[in-house]
């Protein structure tokens, strides 16, 4: 996506680059940032933060992009943390193993029917649009989902 925006090849490395280091940085320190906020609360604004800002790819501002591309794969890092420690304390024993394959394979597979969809969408319409809108629509759909599990756990 970032060479349909003319982004050169030595930024889009040092991007990456970034994105690598402080996905790694963040998701060591989030357990700090955890006992001071409650991870529910974090996990869905950062769920939120990434929403808009893959909307906002449709803006095809390099700048918004780039900016939106870090934020949302360091957001993911921390709520990865936060959602695996979560399944790690409410599966059993017994079954934990599978449970985390079954995830696992779900999200293989969400992936690859997004791999198709943007292949498909962005014939018809630019990269930034079909990236802004799938994820987008992805995104609201998850904090959506956890809104239901935040629920749902609070009855208990």
């Amino acid at each position: 996506m970032l060479s349909t925006i003319h982004v050169p090849t030595e930024l889009v490395s040092t991007i990456f680059g970034t994105i690598s280091l402080l996905g790694a940085l963040v998701s060591y320190s989030i357990y700090k940032i955890v006992k001071k906020i409650d991870e529910n609360k974090i996990t869905l604004c950062l769920i939120e933060l990434s929403m808009l800002l893959a909307l906002l790819f449709i803006t095809k501002n390099k700048i918004v992009i780039i900016f939106g591309l870090i934020i949302i794969n360091v957001s993911f890092e921390m709520w990865n943390v936060i959602l695996e420690n979560k399944i790690q304390k409410i599966v059993l024993e017994g079954i934990r193993a599978t449970s985390i394959s079954t995830i696992n394979l779900f999200t293989s597979l969400l992936l690859t029917i997004g791999s198709f969809l943007i292949s498909a969408m962005s014939k018809k319409i630019s990269l930034e649009l079909t990236i802004g809108i799938l994820s987008g629509f992805g995104l609201f759909v998850s904090g959506f989902i956890f809104i239901f599990y935040m629920k749902k756990t609070e009855e208990k």
